[in-house]
């Protein structure tokens, strides 16, 4: 017995040894994220709080800040995506109250998202230098993203990526027991996790769940095959289970509050009008269609001269030509913005993976590794300056005074929501921002931002960008211009109710 206590602290002590070559990868990962969206966010501290050029992001911090204060989203201010965008910026706004909590809740998301990627890299990178390799290759995934979803990772993507990747990882280690192993059992855990990741993706945009459908495709088809029948249905059983842990307390949430529709019509409903009026990607520029279409269309040759190389067809290789085929045939079809390409970023750790089991794995493979990242280290730097380092600081003293004068009873007419955060400002009706280009994308849209404009509440509008708005009727019949402000050197109408 008196020997116990040494024992037990030497089995301590060589825990803690073999934990740390396990621990330093992460907390290295960790500062390195930290460090990169401290320096390329537009939400970072060391940037102006609100500037000139428009972004998503301000959408969702000023949803964030409305509901941590009191309001509801889409009853309160409206924006056609789920909620699950709006309450990460709640929570953040909630815990700093202002944007400084965001952020520090983006570089948590952000650190988490690295680790991950980091450990589907470590799944195919050779042993030597393994731990190198796949640090190098998470970064250079993190960048690829910062540089898809500039000027900040406050977006619904990023959102999503720790749900993603984590399906992935595990879909991939169970892919490879599976190959070796006709009778791999689907842990009960596997599907839950799927299930949540496709229900955080459908409560922030729908179509970042394409690579977990793939997945869940893929093995439901592997269990068709084996007939296991049984393991089959207790998979779609915790599938339902992990995608109602999100979305039934949403639905409870908003059902209470009497806007169980507007979030169905914000979340669901409006975009697949959204989706029938989308533009199409081979009339861009060539610098957009490579951005986005770079990595499908590696995952595609990848995988493809994988199982051609080896010989042999295996369903990691299956999953990414199908998800590379599928998010191919989808950015051909969406608006090309940048940001909507990022989830298949997931996917960069395996594509680099595989080219490092082929080029071996030396220095100099290392090198090349360093070298891509040096490069998109510059393309992210050219990506900052367009969107936050050349940008002024948000500054319209005109409308400044009009919002003074109105004492907070004035709405903002096709102008950016940018307006609203740099001045304090509360919206006066949920449909405060862009109007006439939401309402060109579905006519219920129109008619419900008609219904409430013609409540006349608010005492000022002031129109900018347009010759007829959507309201025309109601500027006429309810309201008188009273004065022409100059923004962002512009004209824009401000209107005075009769």
């Amino acid at each position: 017995m008196a020997c116990s206590a040494p024992m037990a602290s030497s089995a301590s002590s060589l825990n803690r040894i073999r934990m740390a070559p396990c621990a330093i990868p992460i907390v290295v990962n960790s500062v390195f994220t930290a460090m990169l969206i401290t320096l390329t966010d537009l939400l970072s501290p060391i940037y102006p709080q609100v500037l000139e050029a428009y972004s998503d992001q301000y959408i969702f911090e000023l949803t964030g800040k409305i509901w941590a204060e009191g309001g509801v989203p889409y009853v309160d201010f409206w924006d056609q995506k789920g909620p699950m965008i709006f309450l990460f910026n709640m929570v953040g706004w909630k815990l700093t109250g202002s944007a400084l909590g965001i952020f520090l809740l983006i570089i948590i998301w952000a650190a988490i998202t690295v680790n991950m990627l980091y450990l589907i890299a470590k799944e195919f990178v050779p042993k030597r230098y393994g731990t190198v390799a796949a640090m190098i290759i998470a970064w250079i995934s993190a960048i690829w993203i910062g540089i898809l979803c500039a000027p900040s990772w406050d977006m619904t993507e990023p959102l999503c990526f720790p749900f993603l990747a984590l399906s992935l990882l595990i879909a991939v280690r169970w892919f490879k027991q599976t190959n070796h192993d006709s009778v791999a059992i689907v842990p009960w855990w596997h599907p839950f996790v799927y299930g949540i990741s496709f229900s955080v993706c459908l409560l922030s945009r729908l179509t970042n769940a394409l690579s977990v459908c793939v997945s869940v495709l893929v093995i439901a088809m592997v269990l068709l095959r084996w007939k296991q029948w049984a393991a089959l249905f207790k998979c779609a059983l915790t599938f339902i289970a992990g995608v109602a842990l999100p979305l039934v307390p949403f639905c409870i949430y908003f059902a209470v509050h009497h806007a169980l529709y507007d979030f169905i019509y914000g979340t669901v409903l409006f975009n697949i009008n959204y989706a029938e009026n989308s533009g199409g990607l081979l009339s861009e520029k060539p610098s957009t269609i490579v951005l986005i279409l770079l990595v499908p269309c590696a995952m595609v040759l990848t995988s493809l001269a994988h199982m051609l190389l080896e010989r042999h067809f295996n369903l990691t290789d299956c999953t990414i030509a199908i998800s590379g085929i599928l998010f191919v045939a989808l950015f051909l079809n969406i608006n090309p913005y940048h940001h909507y390409a990022a989830i298949a970023a997931i996917f960069l750790p395996i594509l680099l993976g595989i080219a490092c089991q082929y080029a071996g794995m030396r220095w100099q493979t290392l090198a090349v590794l360093g070298l891509i990242m040096a490069l998109l280290c510059g393309c992210h730097a050219v990506q900052d300056n367009k969107f936050i380092w050349s940008q002024p600081v948000y500054d319209e003293p005109e409308l400044e005074q009009v919002i003074q004068k109105a004492n907070g009873s004035v709405v903002l007419y096709n102008m950016k929501p940018n307006a609203y955060l740099q001045y304090n400002l509360t919206p006066i009706y949920r449909f405060a921002w862009l109007q006439d280009w939401e309402a060109s994308c579905s006519d219920s849209y129109t008619q419900l931002l008609r219904d409430e404009f013609a409540t006349a509440q608010a005492e000022y509008i002031v129109v900018q960008h347009t010759t007829k708005p959507t309201i025309d009727n109601i500027l006429r019949r309810q309201y008188r211009p009273v004065q022409t402000i100059t923004i962002k050197g512009t004209d824009a109408v401000v209107y005075k109710r009769r």
